[in-house]
């Protein structure tokens, strides 16, 4: 029994040594007895430091109320499985603790477990979960997590704001429920290639607003697992504005073809006008009873030929109307024949 104990003190007093772990025995006072060489590793304290100064002189100024409560529940024959606090280092940082203590007679027997970086860990993570929390609620453009089944599992508040819908009133539903019949087929397309082939970009559908009117929205995709993140924003007004000036184009197309077609009537009319003026005037001539036979043929002549080239005009009009292309020609030099 007694090698049992000696070896036993042997090993425990190793275990003291190397232990990366603050260990300590902690008097009734609130000063260690003693403590291990962890001290000087972890917070650059040596043992003489540490046995010299109270606990609540090393302990971060936010947290010695809190360790005080901790300190009565252990006077009182509780021990403590997990407690942290921040202690100071010899440069006057601190590290975050978890601390194990159990009474034993009048003292109290303590290990503590430097947690800084799990500690350092969590605070980024919790940053990283705020700011992505605020991203979520503040962002104008809607956010969504859909499932593969085409369920959404989460959006955004932007959804009252752009759709009318409260989130709670989209949760749980199909994107069947709020996309236009006509583009079910298309978004149920775009949904798949989104799961097995590739994310989208600036994939458009219309959404029907809470109160009946449609929205048109973009959405860019990522996916994970069977789970698709999207982003939608709402380009109503961009396809308004192309609407708009697409109408503004295609009237614009109209007003310059009325005005070419204004063109071309005022020139055939010329033309005609001119055609006429020769045919009128020889048969004018015609009538006359004077005429000799060389005459009269060449009157004759200038009305065929005026019919030939009224002939040529009409099937360039004919030609302009089935969109072929014109053959200038000119009518500006008909002469009259002469008496």
């Amino acid at each position: 029994l007694q090698g049992r104990v000696a070896e036993s003190s042997i090993t425990g007093s190793r275990f003291w040594q190397i232990s990366p772990d603050l260990l300590g025995v902690l008097k009734a006072d609130g000063y260690f007895g003693s403590c291990n060489p962890a001290w000087t590793a972890v917070l650059g304290w040596t043992e003489d430091e540490v046995r010299s100064m109270s606990i609540f002189e090393l302990l971060h100024p936010e947290d010695r109320e809190r360790t005080r409560g901790g300190f009565e529940h252990l006077k009182r024959g509780n021990p403590i499985l997990r407690f942290e606090n921040r202690y100071r280092r010899k440069d006057s940082g601190y590290n975050w603790f978890a601390w194990a203590a159990a009474p034993l007679g009048s003292d109290y027997y303590c290990c503590g477990r430097d947690i800084t970086l799990e500690k350092e860990q969590a605070i980024a993570l919790e940053a990283t979960r705020a700011e992505r929390d605020r991203v979520w609620k503040n962002s104008r453009d809607l956010l969504v997590i859909v499932g593969s089944d085409g369920v959404y599992r989460a959006v955004n508040p932007a959804w009252t704001e752009i759709l009318g819908y409260a989130p709670d009133e989209v949760i749980g539903h199909s994107f069947l429920d709020f996309v236009l019949p006509e583009d079910a087929d298309l978004t149920q397309g775009g949904l798949d290639t989104a799961v097995s082939v590739r994310d989208l970009t600036n994939f458009e559908n219309r959404y029907r607003h809470k109160d009946g009117s449609q929205r048109w929205i973009s959405w860019h995709t990522a996916t994970e697992g069977d789970l698709v993140y999207a982003y939608g924003r709402d380009v109503s007004q961009r396809k308004v504005a192309q609407a708009e000036l697409a109408q503004a184009q295609e009237a614009l197309r109209q007003s310059q073809k009325m005005e070419a077609i204004g063109q071309l009537t005022g020139g055939v009319a010329h033309d005609f006008n001119n055609l006429l003026t020769i045919i009128r005037s020889s048969a004018d001539l015609l009538r006359r009873p004077t005429l000799t036979e060389d005459r009269r043929r060449r009157y004759v002549d200038a009305i065929s030929d005026t019919a030939d080239r009224a002939a040529k005009l009409t099937g360039q009009l004919l030609a302009f109307a089935r969109r072929q292309a014109l053959v200038p020609v000119s009518y500006t030099h008909l002469t009259l024949p002469t008496i």
